[in-house]
């Protein structure tokens, strides 16, 4: 690509009005699991926990050999399958493998890159210099390439095992991986297809040697992949009303609290694009929760189904199944996080060994055919999920798959699901499905040492046109439900290669539920693989009050210049597709809020390739494009099939969910989404939800001395607590109030003056740091004499107490009001 070029990368979350969750094809772990044991703390991650991996599977592989220069060996899987060696009649063999990295669109992100093969045999002497080299053309097939016409390589090897201590270096039975990180970020700019190819370093040597490596056909599991190493963000931080421990979150006294967070990346410059906030009332985050943000849409594709079968979850061997679902069943498209299966049981867990799922849309028709790979046609496979050991559970009658947002569905396409697995156990677990024809295919075979290997057998031994129960959840949602059988137009994707124009989109906003800083713009298009670009294309984003018709002839008209801003320009732009959706990936700096309409306007001098917009009713366009043989000039009452991602840069969010439970602990979590497209672990934390009308207890009210003297000082103390803390507490005397000090732990005091005698009352009032009250009487009983009798200050009547005298009792009223020194101050009501 020539200087100045800007690749518009995208990502693989196509078709969505928000992007969603980690768009990662196999990640080794889910990576939204909270232990429940750790959802009362802040979940802070260390480094290591900040790097996930991605296993991105072999696309095609292949070996060659010079003894048959014009064979193919897509048939022979010998020792492995794939041959890297030298025998002793100087017979050479190479192994080629292509890979497709469209899951990945943002090389800063990537830490490492590596390719892992594992050795299921040799070819002589095991421990031999091996290279991986560099393969420029992709146009190569595993079903065709041959000695003579393999792809030109580089001569330089990228990466060479030759180093390790013997017997460590290719002895059959472990894997081996070469660094390929700056081949895999060079591609993600490129065209996300990577081809390589392992060779021995010294291939003149007369001495037998060499290694065998594992192809997809003879194990699937063991077959060759990228593993990708990316850092990720942290959620940190998390706080409730500020707070993020102590008393204030136990006694949460606000329904509607302030649920926040900080944002972490070790990258420079990274910020947040999207959350995903939920909040639970059981620790293991069990659906439906009491508020999900930013939730996934759970899209319904065939429930209800009354048939019940054993395949696939319980067959305790190997299993290989495919189902099929028409289009006419999806009439929705998405990124798929999660597959729910419907099944006879509400509440298991079912363990699957080498787990993997398989996604593909596909045009093809008709039922599922007996051999599995001529099933997807033309489409190209996503592997979505590969796990040694996964538990998947069952809840409410679905057994729920976390696939990761690694494809994106097509409502026009129809659906294949496959899944391969070498043991299932946990009980049993009847799927469910319907036999009426006409909705959807299942093909599979099972079982050990009957056909061969299950996990790998090409064939399909059972094939019925049945429908299986499924739900799927989506993290996207679209503008509008694209229209499968919309009508098509070339403006401006597929005009000749010498057009120049203008194009101008408008939509009002009532097609907004939202808004944001717009980050991408997908079109939707009739062309699933191809992908388009500009020469000198400029992109003007718009705010727009305009009604009807966009006006044609004077398309500056048209424009508010006061909103209008170029969110890109470039000498050359190239839109990838992505299984029929074209990302456009502008600079996310103009911010739309969803109270006005939208217009875009694309400017160009020339174009390449070739993809049909599918276009809807839900807006307006009108263009101005020339050529050397046709020239355009017109508006309309459509406008290409659109969606938007909105960038979300928040973090916090006032919690708006069901009524939060009382005096019960409310468990919450938050992922992060980094501008390379990366989410988080799921950081959690707790809080409980614990109204309090009632103000401080208290006890010990005392009155020292009592009785007391006239013009002697009276020290008054009380016993007093609140779970929040202590506001304040006043004392009450003679229509003034005056603070009480805090003299030690709970013990609040203070001293006052008698200076005239009588029988008074006083109040104490106590206030709690909520802002509620307590409030209790006493009484100072001041004599005109030494008083030698102690008399309790609680609970004390409005007559003095009686004296001994002589042996006689004698009862002495005093009469008079008392002096004291105090502060005068507003007190609450009594």
């Amino acid at each position: 690509m020539r200087a100045g070029t800007l690749r518009i990368t995208g990502c693989l979350m196509a078709l969505v009005l928000f992007l969603a969750p980690a768009p990662l094809t196999l990640l080794s772990t889910s990576s939204h699991s909270p232990d429940s044991e750790s959802a009362r703390s802040n979940g802070v991650q260390s480094a290591e926990s900040r790097e996930i991996e991605l296993r991105l599977a072999v696309s095609e592989e292949e070996a060659v050999g010079n003894w048959s220069v014009d064979q193919n060996f897509h048939s022979r899987t010998d020792r492995g399958g794939l041959w890297v060696g030298l025998d002793a009649e100087a017979q050479l063999a190479r192994s080629y493998m292509k890979f497709h990295l469209h899951s990945l669109w943002d090389p800063s992100a990537i830490e490492s890159a590596r390719l892992v093969a594992y050795m299921s045999g040799n070819l002589g002497v095991e421990d031999i210099p091996i290279g991986i080299h560099y393969v420029s053309d992709d146009t190569w097939s595993e079903t065709s390439i041959t000695w003579a016409n393999q792809p030109q390589h580089t001569i330089e090897a990228t990466s060479v095992i030759d180093t390790p201590e013997s017997p460590d270096m290719f002895v059959t039975g472990n894997s081996y991986s070469w660094n390929i990180t700056n081949l895999v970020k060079t591609e993600v700019n490129g065209d996300k297809t990577l081809s390589l190819m392992l060779k021995l370093t010294d291939e003149l040597c007369p001495v037998q040697r060499g290694a065998v490596f594992t192809e997809d056909e003879y194990y699937h599991f063991n077959a060759t992949y990228i593993a990708v190493v990316c850092r990720t963000p942290e959620a940190l931080n998390l706080a409730v009303n500020g707070n993020q421990d102590g008393l204030l979150v136990e006694y949460l006294q606000d329904p509607n609290p302030l649920l926040a967070w900080s944002f972490n990346d070790s990258y420079v410059g990274d910020y947040q694009t999207d959350f995903r906030l939920g909040v639970y009332s059981t620790p293991e985050f069990q659906s439906p929760g009491l508020l999900v943000s930013g939730c996934p849409s759970l899209h319904t594709v065939f429930t209800g189904c009354t048939t019940s079968t054993t395949e696939p979850f319980s067959r305790s061997n190997q299993m290989r199944i495919q189902y099929k679902y028409l289009s006419s069943l999806l009439n929705v498209s998405g990124a798929v996080d999660t597959l729910r299966f419907e099944v006879d049981t509400n509440e298991t867990t079912v363990t699957f060994q080498n787990l993997v799922v398989t996604l593909a849309g596909t045009k093809t028709a008709g039922d599922l055919g007996p051999l599995f790979m001529d099933n997807y046609g033309t489409a190209v496979q996503t592997e979505v999920l590969r796990a040694e050991a996964i538990d998947v559970p069952v809840v409410n009658g679905t057994l729920e798959i976390d696939v990761s947002n690694g494809f994106v569905l097509g409502q026009d396409m129809n659906l294949i699901i496959e899944l391969r697995y070498t043991n299932c156990s946990g009980g049993t677990v009847l799927s469910r499905y319907t036999p009426n024809t006409g909705l959807g295919s299942v093909a599979y075979t099972w079982g050990e040492g009957v056909w061969g290997e299950a996990y790998v057998e090409p064939d399909a031994f059972y094939r019925y046109p049945y429908c299986f129960g499924l739900e799927i959840v989506l993290e996207t949602e679209s503008l509008t439900s694209w229209n499968s059988s919309a009508a098509t137009t070339g403006i401006p994707f597929a005009l000749p290669s010498n057009s120049s124009g203008t194009l101008q989109m408008k939509w009002n906003e009532s097609y907004f539920d939202e808004g944001g800083l717009i980050d991408k713009i997908y079109f939707h298009v009739n062309d699933t693989s191809t992908d388009v670009g500009f020469e000198n294309l400029t992109v003007i984003l718009a705010e727009s009050n305009l009604e009807g018709r966009l006006n044609h002839s004077d398309l500056a008209a048209n424009l508010d210049v006061a909103s209008a801003m170029v969110v890109l320009e470039a000498e050359e732009v190239i839109l990838p597709n992505h299984g029929g959706v074209l990302v456009l990936d502008v600079e996310n700096e103009f911010g739309f809020d969803g109270t006005t309409g939208l217009l875009i306007q694309m400017s160009w001098d020339g174009i390449s390739g070739a993809a049909g917009a599918y276009i809807s009713s839900s807006g307006r366009a009108c263009w101005n494009y020339t050529n050397v043989v046709q020239q355009g000039n017109e508006n309309v009452t459509w406008s290409p099939e659109v969606a938007f991602d909105f960038i979300h840069s928040e973090t916090s969010s006032v919690y708006s969910g069901l009524s939060l439970p009382e005096q019960e602990y409310v468990y919450w979590r938050v992922a992060v989404r980094d501008a390379s497209g990366f989410w988080s672990e799921w950081s959690v934390n707790s809080f409980k939800y614990h109204p309090i009308g009632e103000g401080p207890t208290y006890s010990g009210l005392s009155v020292n001395p009592d009785p007391v003297t006239v013009n002697e000082d009276v020290v008054i103390q009380i016993n007093v607590t609140f779970v929040l803390g202590v506001s304040d507490v006043l004392l009450e005397l003679d229509n003034a109030n005056q603070s009480m000090s805090l003299v030690s732990p709970d013990i609040y005091s203070t001293t006052v003056l008698a200076s005239e005698v009588g029988s008074i009352p006083f109040r104490i009032y106590m206030e709690s740091s909520l802002g509620t009250w307590s409030v209790t009487t006493g009484w100072l009983h001041v004599l005109s004499g030494t008083s030698t009798t102690t008399a309790s200050s609680e609970n004390q009547t409005d007559l003095l107490p009686f004296l001994a005298i002589g042996g006689v009792a004698v009862t002495v009223v005093v009469a008079g009001a008392v002096a004291l020194r105090r502060k005068r101050a507003t007190q609450p009501e009594s």
